[in-house]
């Protein structure tokens, strides 16, 4: 049995591979240049089908629609798998720009954030 483990081990790893796919890091690019302009993080659902969003743009690529069009991408991938039921994210309560980003991808402020300072707002499925 034991020459049967490195086989089994890396089915186990070709599986975990296959279904963590995705979520994480990704980077934001500019199409015309190539040129990084943010990064969002997607966490892989939970046992309740909730996954958790966050962006970050540097300040010069705010107010250019990147960071709008970057969550509605990550959010329709992330509903395209049966697993995600709920799509959370949070927003410093002082940056209205990072909550008019939310509220503009269909995100409702549901109540206040994990941290000191933030609102926690969610999308249900469609």
């Amino acid at each position: 049995m034991e020459d049967d483990a490195p086989r089994v081990f890396t089915g186990r790893l070709e599986l975990v591979a296959a279904t963590a796919a995705g979520w994480g890091a990704w980077q934001v690019l500019l199409v015309s240049s190539s040129e990084i302009v943010g990064s969002l993080e997607l966490r892989a659902p939970d046992g309740d089908g909730r996954v958790e969003c966050a962006y970050a743009m540097p300040a010069r690529y705010e107010r250019k629609g990147y960071a709008t069009e970057a969550i509605g991408g990550i959010i329709d991938w992330a509903f395209a798998h049966p697993a995600v039921r709920r799509i959370r994210a949070h927003a410093p309560r002082a940056q209205p720009a990072a909550i008019r980003v939310l509220e503009q991808n269909g995100l409702s402020h549901v109540g206040d954030g994990d941290e000191p300072g933030t609102l926690r707002f969610e999308l249900a499925r469609p």
